[in-house]
């Protein structure tokens, strides 16, 4: 038996406009379920958030109110997992945390303030911490 396919449907000419302004715009699959979210935050910061299946936000990209850029990501539960965010003194740092929203471990860099002389101040450029599952400090590096 010999099997037939169906034929493509015709692409039609779309028109573009030159801008689109909204305040949220949600981006959803065959079945309508929301995927992904672009919006204004009441305070005026953006974030576009993308979600899985269920949806469960799997990643926040945003910059906040004072412009401290960030990027979230979170497990099949919707909980944050790994945090990388440059905060306004443009230090920068990534945060992981466990299943409980637990902080588990800290890698950072501090903006190190330069004096007139040109000689850094005290501050570590660059530290790591690690904790156990109760918060406490194992080990932390400087």
């Amino acid at each position: 038996m010999a099997r037939t396919v169906a034929p493509k449907p015709r692409q039609r000419a779309t028109k573009t406009v030159p801008l689109v302004r909204a305040q949220r715009i949600e981006l959803v699959d065959d079945a309508g379920r929301v995927r992904a979210t672009l919006a204004a935050r009441p305070d005026g910061s953006p974030a576009l958030i993308l979600e899985d299946a269920e949806r469960k936000g799997r990643v926040h990209l945003t910059v906040s109110a004072a412009g401290e850029p960030g990027l979230g990501m979170g497990d099949r539960e919707g909980s944050g997992r790994v945090l990388l965010a440059v905060k306004a003194d443009d230090s920068a740092g990534v945060a992981f945390y466990d299943g409980q929203g637990k902080l588990r471990a800290v890698l950072g860099m501090t903006a190190v303030p330069v004096s007139a002389a040109g000689s850094a101040a005290a501050k570590p450029a660059s530290a790591m911490a690690l904790f156990d599952r109760d918060g406490n400090l194992l080990h932390q590096v400087p």
